[in-house]
């Protein structure tokens, strides 16, 4: 019984130190996901500042996001601050 406790113990201190990393790490996953796909669906580089996922209350910030022109690579096509 003991063995028991002790192996539901260590798996509940795994999942509950993979939800503390993932809360921590969300924020830049979102901001590289962002880009990643941005770039893919627009064909040109996409570049976001910083994503900022809240919780309470629920709601996703993005600032500093640069949408390069595909014709022109060196200007941006559209700049939100």
């Amino acid at each position: 019984m003991k063995s028991i406790v002790r192996i539901l113990a260590v798996i509940a201190g795994i999942i509950a130190l993979a939800m503390v990393v993932a809360v921590f790490m969300i924020d830049g996953i979102i901001e590289s996901q962002i880009e990643k796909h941005g770039t893919a669906a627009v064909g040109a580089r996409v570049d976001l500042a910083a994503a900022d996922l809240s919780f309470f209350p629920l709601g996703l910030t993005l600032s500093g996001l640069d949408i390069t022109d595909p014709s022109a690579p060196m200007t941006n096509a559209a700049s939100v601050r």
